[in-house]
């Protein structure tokens, strides 16, 4: 089966708010195999992923086919978000939703091969203190 589009993981990166005069800087990876789905599947065909594989959008779209993740955050915090990822085809935009409200669109442009891998680049929403949700949606074929 050739992938249609692939996330690898999620990046994300914030600051502390103070009043810790140099607050440590928080990051977390999350593999995108460990995200709750609705559309795409685990696969490990194409090299160069990390974790225990990557998932697999399909070629379609609409609000029931996304992958999401629940971030954790001891504070409102403003975060740096980025995707790894590998598109052997034409660019597939995802829409980025946190707590069920649209942040923007994420670009996920070709990578030039399945087994080629990018980051996308940094999107920064601000969560929450408590659970959030962060959730892509696939907006197009």
């Amino acid at each position: 089966m050739l992938a249609e589009f692939a996330i690898n993981d999620a990046e994300l990166h914030g600051n502390a708010p103070p009043p810790p005069p140099m607050a440590p800087q928080l990051c977390s990876t999350f593999e995108a195999e460990d995200a709750t789905a609705s559309g795409p599947a685990v696969a490990t065909s194409n090299s160069g992923y990390t974790g225990t594989g990557f998932m697999d959008y399909p070629n379609n779209f609409g609000s029931d086919v996304y992958l999401e993740w629940s971030v954790p955050s001891v504070h409102d915090v403003a975060a740096t978000v980025s995707w790894r990822y590998a598109n052997g085809a034409g660019a597939r935009p995802l829409q980025l939703s946190l707590n069920g409200e649209v942040v923007q669109t994420v670009a996920f442009g070709s990578t030039g091969a399945w087994d080629t891998w990018a980051q996308t680049s940094a999107v920064a929403p601000t969560l929450s203190e408590g659970s959030n949700l962060l959730r892509l949606t696939a907006t197009t074929n």
